[in-house]
């Protein structure tokens, strides 16, 4: 599978994910930094033959909401439902936000804090890569 592909069927994962945590188009365009780039009625080709855009902003974006989902399905790999759900929740980290303020709030940092709280993998590499820091 060549680099063009790979990229396509991200995009297709990401819609898929971003559909059922239940937001709306502008959402979406909010959450991968694209409300300038397309207007919310095209978003719809990202779902069958078009890939994002291949802009580092974009790109560490999708990373974050495919890390987010991954950690999901392990928290709930009997309901994958639930890890939507939670996504709404109440959450005593978030204080008075659920995940999905929080990241509706706060932009990058927004996906990176729900990303970091509930994938420990993705938080412990980060803690690896700060202590070796000169």
């Amino acid at each position: 599978m060549d680099k063009d592909e790979q990229n396509l069927l991200r995009t297709q994962a990401v819609m898929m994910i971003l559909r059922n945590w239940g937001l709306s188009s502008d959402q979406k365009l909010q959450i991968l930094a694209m409300t300038d780039a397309i207007r919310s009625r095209h978003l719809t080709k990202y779902e069958h033959d078009t890939a994002f855009p291949d802009e580092p902003d974009i790109q560490e974006r999708i990373d974050h909401i495919l890390g987010i989902a991954d950690a999901l399905r392990t928290m709930y790999p009997t309901y994958p439902k639930m890890g939507d759900q939670w996504m709404h929740q109440n959450n005593r980290f978030f204080k008075t936000e659920t995940p999905m303020e929080c990241i509706l709030n706060n932009d990058l940092a927004g996906l990176l804090r729900v990303r970091r709280h509930i994938d420990c993998a993705y938080d412990w590499s980060l803690d690896d890569k700060k202590n070796q820091s000169p």
